[in-house]
């Protein structure tokens, strides 16, 4: 017998950086609504790519929805920040974009301790 696992993806990461990154879950109300898709699309499991900083209360309503079992995501682009290349950013935002693709690490305790 072959069975289809259904996976389902979603980045987080918080409200106030939403300039340098677009599409993702980034504050309760958006975490809510993905949650209702990802329980509608039948997923089997809810891969949470954890895209920078990110709050539980906006993982929790996610969570909560979805109703599946859940993978927490710690990825960064590098094991290190290219700093000659982080400088030569043309400007602050690209800087802050670029820095905060690095960050995914800082919220995963308190994700984890809200899970």
């Amino acid at each position: 017998m072959h069975s289809t696992l259904r996976i389902a993806l979603c980045g987080v990461e918080l409200e106030a950086y939403w300039e340098q990154f677009d599409g993702l879950v980034d504050t309760p109300g958006r975490a809510r609504e993905a949650g209702r898709q990802c329980r509608a699309s039948n997923a089997d499991v809810l891969f949470l790519y954890v895209t920078t900083y990110a709050l539980s209360n906006t993982v929790l309503p996610l969570v909560q929805r979805a109703g599946v079992p859940v993978i927490v995501l710690n990825l960064q682009p590098h094991a290190a920040i290219d700093y000659a290349a982080f400088n030569s950013l043309p400007n602050r935002t690209k800087m802050t974009g670029h820095w905060l693709a690095y960050c995914s690490a800082y919220p995963v305790p308190e994700i984890a301790n809200g899970l």
